[in-house]
């Protein structure tokens, strides 16, 4: 992959999950401010803030006050929620909840609605295992789907799972499947929205592992380019050590040479010396013979003086 396609890449990796965070924000934002009245905050209110009667003075008082009616719309509805949170742990929020299931179960088309986004939280804020446990759902011959337990069955043993579509997880269909069907997979929720989320790209595990999402060849050319210089200095030092191994070996016979001559030509002395001392020992000894053959008589017997 060429480089500025490699960079390219890269930043879009980057880019791409904050700029659509933004825009989900952004869309939460304009969907609260739509149905947050005017009446909480008033622009003229921050006329001491921001003064001025031009167009573009009323403009930005106009928008601050839009912004701190969502801000107060949310902290409002932050604490509501964590109010009746804890309401609903005691006796009276579980008398409370009975009552609106019982108001709301007597209505015709309300109870279906409420029925549905009572389930819908459940499943994804509760703690029930069988209501988040992914499988995998063979559709077609040899195609499968990934699906999720909704913890129902139907009178004839048949399980309801929840197949939804990718990348919009707020839409798809119920199904009623034989058990033997399904195949549970060894993971939870988050790893499988996050395929289901990503259209196949990203896997939760993986990205665990900093091996996942869309690949690049940055990694896989760093290691080639570590490889390459690896190779060329080993290349390097083998012929440094080669031609240093020749060199010893050189000096090694050159040495050897010279210690051979020294040793031959030491025992060509030595020998040349016993020689020369061997000659000189037998000229005495024949020396010594004569003289004692001189102070005999013809008999043989050695001359006497008087």
């Amino acid at each position: 992959m060429a480089s500025w396609k490699r960079d390219f890449a890269s930043g879009l990796i980057v880019l791409g999950p904050i700029l659509v965070t933004l825009y989900a924000i952004y869309w939460v934002y304009g969907l609260i401010a739509g149905f947050v009245p005017g009446v909480i905050l008033e622009p003229e209110a921050l006329e001491w803030l921001i003064g001025g009667t031009s167009a573009e003075a009323q403009e930005t008082r106009a928008q601050l006050a839009q912004l701190l009616r969502v801000l107060v719309v949310l902290t409002v509805f932050t604490i509501l929620t964590f109010s009746i949170g804890y309401l609903m742990r005691t006796t009276v929020g579980g008398l409370f909840e009975r009552l609106v299931d019982d108001i709301a179960n007597r209505v015709p088309v309300l109870r279906v609605v409420y029925n549905a986004s009572k389930m819908a939280a459940e499943t994804a804020f509760g703690e029930q295992e069988s209501l988040q446990k992914p499988v995998k759902l063979e559709t077609w011959d040899g195609l499968r789907m990934t699906a999720f337990k909704t913890g129902k069955e139907t009178d004839d043993g048949r399980v309801v799972l929840f197949l939804p579509t990718s990348p919009n997880i707020t839409t798809g269909f119920v199904v009623e499947v034989e058990p033997e069907r399904v195949d549970e997979l060894d993971e939870d929720v988050e790893d499988a929205l996050t395929r289901v989320l990503s259209a196949g790209f990203g896997d939760a595990e993986n990205d665990r592992r900093i091996d996942a999402g869309v690949p690049i060849d940055v990694v896989d050319e760093r290691v080639s380019e570590v490889k390459e210089s690896v190779n060329e200095q080993t290349a390097e030092v083998k012929r440094s050590m080669s031609e240093q191994t020749s060199e010893v070996k050189e000096t090694v016979s050159e040495q050897t040479t010279d210690v051979k001559e020294s040793v031959k030509k030491q025992t060509s002395e030595v020998k040349e010396t016993m020689s020369k001392q061997t000659a000189n020992s037998e000229e005495q000894n024949s020396t010594s013979g004569d003289a004692r053959s001189e102070t005999t008589d013809g008999d043989g017997t050695p001359d006497q003086s008087d």
